[in-house]
Protein backbone atom coordinates (compact mmCIF):
# COMPACT_ATOMS: atom_id res chain seq x y z
CA UNK A 1 0.00 0.00 0.00
CA UNK A 2 1.29 3.52 -0.76
CA UNK A 3 1.96 6.08 1.88
CA UNK A 4 0.58 9.54 1.49
CA UNK A 5 4.26 10.74 0.62
CA UNK A 6 4.51 8.57 -1.99
CA UNK A 7 1.30 10.13 -3.55
CA UNK A 8 2.41 13.53 -2.98
CA UNK A 9 5.81 12.70 -4.76
CA UNK A 10 3.92 11.32 -7.50
CA UNK A 11 1.58 14.02 -7.70
CA UNK A 12 4.80 16.62 -7.52
CA UNK A 13 6.50 15.31 -10.26
CA UNK A 14 3.16 14.99 -12.39
CA UNK A 15 2.42 18.85 -11.23
CA UNK A 16 5.93 19.93 -12.03
CA UNK A 17 5.76 18.33 -15.46
CA UNK A 18 2.22 19.87 -15.85
CA UNK A 19 3.85 23.08 -14.95
CA UNK A 20 5.86 23.33 -17.21
CA UNK A 21 3.78 22.33 -20.72
CA UNK A 22 1.18 24.74 -19.27
CA UNK A 23 3.83 27.47 -19.03
CA UNK A 24 4.70 26.52 -22.49
CA UNK A 25 1.19 26.71 -23.45
CA UNK A 26 0.27 29.63 -21.79
CA UNK A 27 2.93 31.33 -23.76
CA UNK A 28 1.66 30.03 -27.02
CA UNK A 29 -1.83 31.15 -25.98
CA UNK A 30 -1.01 34.52 -24.67
CA UNK A 31 1.05 35.19 -27.88
CA UNK A 32 -1.86 34.22 -30.31
CA UNK A 33 -4.50 36.08 -28.17
CA UNK A 34 -1.88 39.48 -28.89
CA UNK A 35 -2.38 38.56 -32.26
CA UNK A 36 -6.02 37.46 -32.06
CA UNK A 37 -6.58 40.83 -30.70
CA UNK A 38 -5.04 42.98 -33.34
CA UNK A 39 -6.71 41.13 -36.28
CA UNK A 40 -9.71 41.29 -34.58
CA UNK A 41 -9.20 45.02 -34.20
CA UNK A 42 -8.31 45.15 -37.99
CA UNK A 43 -11.18 43.62 -39.14
CA UNK A 44 -14.17 45.62 -37.15
CA UNK A 45 -12.24 48.68 -38.11
CA UNK A 46 -12.27 48.05 -41.56
CA UNK A 47 -15.91 46.78 -41.27
CA UNK A 48 -16.93 49.82 -39.35
CA UNK A 49 -14.85 51.68 -42.12
CA UNK A 50 -16.99 50.12 -45.06
CA UNK A 51 -20.39 50.00 -43.39
CA UNK A 52 -19.86 53.90 -42.77
CA UNK A 53 -19.06 54.75 -46.47
CA UNK A 54 -21.92 52.92 -47.67
CA UNK A 55 -24.45 54.30 -45.58
CA UNK A 56 -22.96 58.09 -46.28
CA UNK A 57 -23.18 57.18 -50.16
CA UNK A 58 -26.95 56.16 -49.45
CA UNK A 59 -27.66 59.02 -47.49
CA UNK A 60 -26.68 61.66 -50.25
CA UNK A 61 -29.18 59.66 -52.30
CA UNK A 62 -31.55 59.62 -50.06
CA UNK A 63 -31.14 63.52 -50.19
CA UNK A 64 -32.11 63.99 -53.48
CA UNK A 65 -34.55 60.91 -54.02
CA UNK A 66 -36.72 61.25 -50.91
CA UNK A 67 -36.81 57.34 -50.85
CA UNK A 68 -37.79 56.23 -47.79
CA UNK A 69 -36.65 52.66 -48.66
CA UNK A 70 -33.26 54.02 -49.30
CA UNK A 71 -33.46 55.91 -46.00
CA UNK A 72 -34.25 52.71 -44.09
CA UNK A 73 -31.35 51.04 -45.71
CA UNK A 74 -28.74 53.38 -45.17
CA UNK A 75 -29.38 53.84 -41.24
CA UNK A 76 -29.73 50.16 -41.15
CA UNK A 77 -26.23 50.14 -42.10
CA UNK A 78 -25.18 52.66 -40.28
CA UNK A 79 -26.65 50.99 -37.13
CA UNK A 80 -24.36 47.98 -38.21
CA UNK A 81 -21.18 50.28 -38.39
CA UNK A 82 -22.27 51.31 -34.53
CA UNK A 83 -22.91 47.61 -33.61
CA UNK A 84 -19.62 46.94 -34.31
CA UNK A 85 -18.20 49.10 -32.12
CA UNK A 86 -18.10 46.88 -28.89
CA UNK A 87 -16.68 44.20 -30.79
CA UNK A 88 -14.04 46.68 -32.00
CA UNK A 89 -13.82 47.96 -27.91
CA UNK A 90 -13.21 44.58 -26.43
CA UNK A 91 -10.68 43.74 -29.20
CA UNK A 92 -8.94 46.96 -28.01
CA UNK A 93 -9.58 46.75 -23.87
CA UNK A 94 -8.06 43.23 -23.76
CA UNK A 95 -4.76 44.63 -24.47
CA UNK A 96 -5.17 47.08 -21.81
CA UNK A 97 -4.10 46.11 -18.28
CA UNK A 98 -5.81 46.60 -14.97
CA UNK A 99 -5.03 49.11 -12.56
CA UNK A 100 -5.73 50.60 -9.06
CA UNK A 101 -8.45 52.36 -10.21
CA UNK A 102 -9.84 49.62 -12.10
CA UNK A 103 -8.92 46.26 -10.39
CA UNK A 104 -11.12 44.22 -12.48
CA UNK A 105 -10.17 45.50 -15.76
CA UNK A 106 -11.83 47.53 -18.43
CA UNK A 107 -14.54 44.25 -19.63
CA UNK A 108 -17.90 46.71 -18.35
CA UNK A 109 -17.28 49.20 -20.81
CA UNK A 110 -17.43 47.25 -23.67
CA UNK A 111 -21.50 46.47 -22.28
CA UNK A 112 -21.83 50.26 -21.18
CA UNK A 113 -20.86 50.97 -24.93
CA UNK A 114 -23.28 48.33 -26.01
CA UNK A 115 -26.27 50.17 -24.23
CA UNK A 116 -25.91 53.22 -26.16
CA UNK A 117 -25.49 51.91 -29.27
CA UNK A 118 -28.81 49.67 -28.66
CA UNK A 119 -30.41 52.86 -28.00
CA UNK A 120 -29.29 54.75 -31.13
CA UNK A 121 -30.37 51.49 -33.43
CA UNK A 122 -33.74 51.73 -31.87
CA UNK A 123 -34.10 55.20 -32.08
CA UNK A 124 -32.85 54.65 -35.52
CA UNK A 125 -35.23 52.31 -36.60
CA UNK A 126 -38.25 54.43 -34.60
CA UNK A 127 -37.56 57.14 -37.21
CA UNK A 128 -37.88 55.22 -40.05
CA UNK A 129 -40.65 53.93 -39.25
CA UNK A 130 -42.42 56.89 -38.57
CA UNK A 131 -41.17 58.25 -41.65
CA UNK A 132 -42.61 55.36 -43.58
CA UNK A 133 -45.93 56.11 -42.26
CA UNK A 134 -46.00 59.55 -43.06
CA UNK A 135 -45.01 58.53 -46.47
CA UNK A 136 -47.54 55.91 -47.33
CA UNK A 137 -49.99 58.64 -45.80
CA UNK A 138 -49.25 61.58 -47.56
CA UNK A 139 -47.34 60.06 -51.06
CA UNK A 140 -44.61 61.80 -52.78
CA UNK A 141 -42.64 61.02 -55.34
CA UNK A 142 -39.25 59.71 -55.32
CA UNK A 143 -36.89 60.82 -58.00
CA UNK A 144 -33.69 59.11 -59.67
CA UNK A 145 -34.85 56.05 -59.36
CA UNK A 146 -31.27 54.81 -61.23
CA UNK A 147 -29.48 56.69 -58.47
CA UNK A 148 -31.20 55.09 -55.57
CA UNK A 149 -31.31 51.27 -57.62
CA UNK A 150 -27.26 52.03 -57.67
CA UNK A 151 -26.91 53.26 -54.19
CA UNK A 152 -29.36 49.76 -53.09
CA UNK A 153 -26.47 47.95 -55.41
CA UNK A 154 -23.96 49.80 -53.40
CA UNK A 155 -25.41 48.98 -50.28
CA UNK A 156 -25.45 44.77 -50.72
CA UNK A 157 -21.65 45.01 -52.21
CA UNK A 158 -20.36 46.93 -49.00
CA UNK A 159 -22.51 44.58 -46.84
CA UNK A 160 -21.38 41.67 -49.22
CA UNK A 161 -17.43 42.82 -48.39
CA UNK A 162 -18.00 43.07 -44.65
CA UNK A 163 -19.26 39.44 -44.49
CA UNK A 164 -16.56 38.46 -46.84
CA UNK A 165 -13.81 40.14 -44.70
CA UNK A 166 -15.21 38.88 -41.18
CA UNK A 167 -15.69 35.58 -41.83
CA UNK A 168 -12.06 35.37 -43.54
CA UNK A 169 -10.57 36.79 -40.53
CA UNK A 170 -13.17 35.17 -37.87
CA UNK A 171 -12.38 31.45 -38.80
CA UNK A 172 -8.54 32.42 -39.08
CA UNK A 173 -8.61 33.85 -35.12
CA UNK A 174 -11.28 31.80 -34.19
CA UNK A 175 -13.56 34.28 -33.05
CA UNK A 176 -17.30 33.20 -32.96
CA UNK A 177 -18.48 36.47 -32.72
CA UNK A 178 -16.91 37.73 -35.49
CA UNK A 179 -17.97 34.70 -37.60
CA UNK A 180 -21.29 35.56 -36.65
CA UNK A 181 -20.98 39.13 -37.68
CA UNK A 182 -20.02 38.21 -40.96
CA UNK A 183 -23.16 35.97 -41.73
CA UNK A 184 -25.20 39.00 -40.65
CA UNK A 185 -23.71 41.33 -42.81
CA UNK A 186 -24.27 39.01 -45.53
CA UNK A 187 -28.02 38.88 -44.61
CA UNK A 188 -28.19 42.56 -44.75
CA UNK A 189 -26.63 42.34 -47.98
CA UNK A 190 -29.64 41.33 -49.55
CA UNK A 191 -32.03 43.25 -47.79
CA UNK A 192 -30.57 45.90 -49.29
CA UNK A 193 -31.72 44.29 -52.71
CA UNK A 194 -35.35 44.56 -51.22
CA UNK A 195 -35.03 48.18 -51.85
CA UNK A 196 -34.39 47.72 -55.99
CA UNK A 197 -37.70 46.15 -55.55
CA UNK A 198 -39.21 48.66 -54.51
CA UNK A 199 -37.59 50.44 -57.21
CA UNK A 200 -39.26 48.18 -59.71
CA UNK A 201 -42.64 48.68 -58.00
CA UNK A 202 -42.59 52.51 -58.30
CA UNK A 203 -41.39 52.23 -61.97
CA UNK A 204 -44.99 50.18 -63.03
CA UNK A 205 -47.06 52.33 -60.91
CA UNK A 206 -47.13 51.55 -57.33
CA UNK A 207 -45.40 54.14 -55.13
CA UNK A 208 -46.41 52.61 -51.92
CA UNK A 209 -43.66 49.77 -52.59
CA UNK A 210 -41.50 52.78 -51.68
CA UNK A 211 -42.60 53.48 -48.01
CA UNK A 212 -43.55 49.33 -47.40
CA UNK A 213 -39.63 48.55 -48.17
CA UNK A 214 -38.80 51.18 -45.61
CA UNK A 215 -41.22 49.94 -42.66
CA UNK A 216 -39.32 46.18 -43.58
CA UNK A 217 -36.26 48.03 -42.86
CA UNK A 218 -37.35 49.78 -39.75
CA UNK A 219 -38.47 46.59 -38.50
CA UNK A 220 -35.39 45.25 -39.17
CA UNK A 221 -33.51 47.79 -37.70
CA UNK A 222 -35.57 47.56 -34.05
CA UNK A 223 -35.05 43.60 -34.51
CA UNK A 224 -31.30 43.88 -34.45
CA UNK A 225 -31.42 46.39 -31.58
CA UNK A 226 -33.82 43.76 -29.53
CA UNK A 227 -31.39 41.36 -30.36
CA UNK A 228 -28.45 43.41 -29.26
CA UNK A 229 -30.16 44.35 -26.31
CA UNK A 230 -31.06 40.57 -25.03
CA UNK A 231 -27.03 39.93 -25.28
CA UNK A 232 -26.22 43.14 -23.57
CA UNK A 233 -29.20 42.48 -20.71
CA UNK A 234 -27.93 39.02 -20.47
CA UNK A 235 -24.22 39.89 -19.60
CA UNK A 236 -25.26 42.54 -17.07
CA UNK A 237 -26.98 40.53 -15.07
CA UNK A 238 -24.45 37.85 -15.43
CA UNK A 239 -26.16 34.80 -17.56
CA UNK A 240 -23.64 32.34 -18.26
CA UNK A 241 -24.56 28.79 -20.30
CA UNK A 242 -24.35 26.05 -18.32
CA UNK A 243 -22.71 24.07 -20.51
CA UNK A 244 -19.56 26.26 -20.42
CA UNK A 245 -19.53 25.83 -16.74
CA UNK A 246 -19.81 21.87 -17.11
CA UNK A 247 -16.56 22.42 -19.47
CA UNK A 248 -15.01 24.49 -16.96
CA UNK A 249 -15.79 21.79 -14.48
CA UNK A 250 -14.70 18.82 -17.37
CA UNK A 251 -11.53 20.81 -17.64
CA UNK A 252 -10.75 21.33 -14.15
CA UNK A 253 -11.02 17.47 -13.13
CA UNK A 254 -8.32 16.31 -16.04
CA UNK A 255 -5.68 18.74 -14.15
CA UNK A 256 -3.47 16.59 -11.96
CA UNK A 257 -4.33 16.80 -8.29
CA UNK A 258 -7.74 17.56 -9.03
CA UNK A 259 -9.82 15.09 -7.19
CA UNK A 260 -13.02 16.82 -7.91
CA UNK A 261 -15.10 19.76 -8.14
CA UNK A 262 -17.63 21.27 -5.71
CA UNK A 263 -18.62 24.34 -7.28
CA UNK A 264 -18.11 26.28 -10.55
CA UNK A 265 -19.06 30.24 -10.89
CA UNK A 266 -18.71 32.49 -13.76
CA UNK A 267 -19.76 35.90 -14.98
CA UNK A 268 -18.49 37.85 -18.19
CA UNK A 269 -16.49 41.02 -17.92
CA UNK A 270 -17.28 42.46 -21.41
CA UNK A 271 -16.27 39.59 -23.80
CA UNK A 272 -13.44 38.10 -21.06
CA UNK A 273 -15.12 35.11 -18.33
CA UNK A 274 -13.74 35.56 -14.36
CA UNK A 275 -14.46 31.94 -12.93
CA UNK A 276 -14.53 31.10 -9.27
CA UNK A 277 -14.06 27.40 -8.28
CA UNK A 278 -13.92 25.54 -5.49
CA UNK A 279 -12.12 21.81 -6.30
CA UNK A 280 -11.54 18.50 -3.62
CA UNK A 281 -7.45 17.89 -2.91
CA UNK A 282 -6.24 15.40 -0.96
CA UNK A 283 -6.17 16.04 2.71
CA UNK A 284 -2.74 17.07 4.11
CA UNK A 285 -0.94 18.27 0.97
CA UNK A 286 1.96 20.86 2.01
CA UNK A 287 1.87 24.27 1.51
CA UNK A 288 4.12 24.16 -1.65
CA UNK A 289 1.93 21.15 -3.86
CA UNK A 290 -1.24 22.94 -2.72
CA UNK A 291 0.43 26.17 -4.46
CA UNK A 292 1.67 23.78 -7.67
CA UNK A 293 -2.02 22.57 -7.68
CA UNK A 294 -3.65 25.54 -8.35
CA UNK A 295 -1.09 26.93 -10.52
CA UNK A 296 -1.74 23.93 -12.84
CA UNK A 297 -5.27 24.24 -12.44
CA UNK A 298 -5.57 27.85 -13.12
CA UNK A 299 -2.91 27.57 -16.30
CA UNK A 300 -4.78 24.17 -17.46
CA UNK A 301 -7.86 26.41 -17.62
CA UNK A 302 -6.83 29.78 -19.20
CA UNK A 303 -4.62 27.58 -21.76
CA UNK A 304 -7.62 25.16 -22.96
CA UNK A 305 -10.27 27.91 -22.39
CA UNK A 306 -8.52 31.54 -23.87
CA UNK A 307 -12.01 33.38 -23.09
CA UNK A 308 -11.09 32.58 -19.75
CA UNK A 309 -8.99 35.99 -18.18
CA UNK A 310 -8.78 35.04 -14.10
CA UNK A 311 -9.13 32.24 -11.76
CA UNK A 312 -10.06 32.36 -8.07
CA UNK A 313 -9.69 29.08 -6.57
CA UNK A 314 -10.84 27.36 -3.58
CA UNK A 315 -8.97 24.50 -2.68
CA UNK A 316 -11.32 21.87 -0.27
CA UNK A 317 -9.38 18.72 1.45
CA UNK A 318 -11.49 15.65 -0.66
CA UNK A 319 -14.30 13.73 2.05
CA UNK A 320 -13.14 10.38 2.87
Amino acid sequence: MQSFSDIEEADNVELANSSIAAKNAGIEALNQYALTSESGIMATEWSVIILTLTAVIQFVVVSLSGSMALLGDSIHNFSDALSALPLWLAFFLQKLQPDKRFSHGFGRFEDLAGIFIVASIILSGLVVGFESIMRLLHPEKVHHLPAVMMAAFIGFLGNEAVALFRLKIGKEIGSAALVADGYHARLDGLTSLSVMVGCVGIWFGYPQTDPLVGLLMSALTLWAGWELAGTIVKRLVDEVDPQLLNAISQTALQQPGIRGVKSVKARFSGHRLRVEIVVSVDGGLSVDTAQKTSDSLRAGLTSSMPVIEHVAIELAAKDL
